[in-house]
């Protein structure tokens, strides 16, 4: 209590007449919390760069591909520029176009393999605005699907997932593998998991939809000389109460 009196003994500086207002963050539900107010203290700002955490976990992709873009957020695709800075080698050119500078940009944007698959698909009137953005702000409003870009919007956030991993798999195909092991190319490629990933959501949405499916389970006896255990548990939804039980037999069901 005394430290709050004499906080509410200071005065304000001299000469300034505005009304109250908040001088640090607050949370979605308008409440302080230490947490909001160490981020203004700190100049942690939750911009899109921030956001893109939040995009990243409600990729609709391909769980493998979702699993690559938290790789990729977290700076831990093993580009010749980091390998290079992690002394695993003495190059950083392009082992597939010989640029001397291979960081994730020019992997995923630059590259004259990546770039003539944006080509085909980014509108002519945001080419400028797709190419000279930021790298991180370029990942994080496509990933999103607000900016725009696409000549078709419907799933492009999918689509532009999944040609990343798509480019970062035939990047690696051409240096450690064969080539033409996997002959499809890359925009083929990423429309397919795309379209993968949208017939696994429709499933998953009719599923739901539907509601639980009751089937008909039957024992099958176990073979001479063995003895079978089944179990089976349920809860309470509404006590809580859970209870669980288990019967074992032979092959003759004794």
């Amino acid at each position: 209590m005394p430290i709050l009196l004499q906080i509410a003994a200071m005065k304000a500086p001299f000469g300034i007449r505005i009304p109250d207002q908040f001088c640090c963050g607050v949370t979605s539900n308008k409440l302080f919390s230490v947490r909001s107010g160490y981020e203004v203290r700190m100049g942690v700002h939750h911009g899109p760069t921030e956001q893109i955490w939040t995009t990243v976990s409600r990729f609709k992709g391909l769980p493998r591909i979702r699993y690559f873009l938290w790789l990729l957020c977290h700076g831990r695709i093993l580009t010749n520029v980091e390998r290079y800075r992690r002394h695993l080698t003495l190059d950083c050119c392009c082992s597939v176009c010989g640029d001397e500078w291979e960081d994730m940009d020019h992997i995923f944007r630059r590259c004259p393999v990546a770039y003539s698959i944006w080509d085909m698909l980014i509108r002519a009137d945001k080419k400028e605005e797709f190419y000279l953005m930021d790298f991180k702000r370029w990942f994080f409003v496509n990933l999103s699907n607000i900016g725009g870009f696409s000549r078709d919007q419907v799933h492009w956030d999918i689509l532009f997932g999944s040609l990343l991993w798509c480019l970062w798999k035939k990047r690696n195909e051409w240096i450690f593998g064969d080539p033409d092991r996997y002959s499809e190319p890359i925009l083929q490629r990423g429309l397919r998991l795309q379209q993968k990933a949208i017939a696994a959501c429709s499933t998953n949405a009719a599923e739901q939809l539907r509601g639980p499916v009751i089937a008909n389970v039957l024992w099958h006896k176990p073979p001479p000389g063995w003895c079978k255990l089944n179990v089976d548990g349920s809860v309470g939804r509404d006590t809580g109460m859970a209870a669980y039980g288990g019967v074992v037999r032979n092959e003759e069901g004794t």
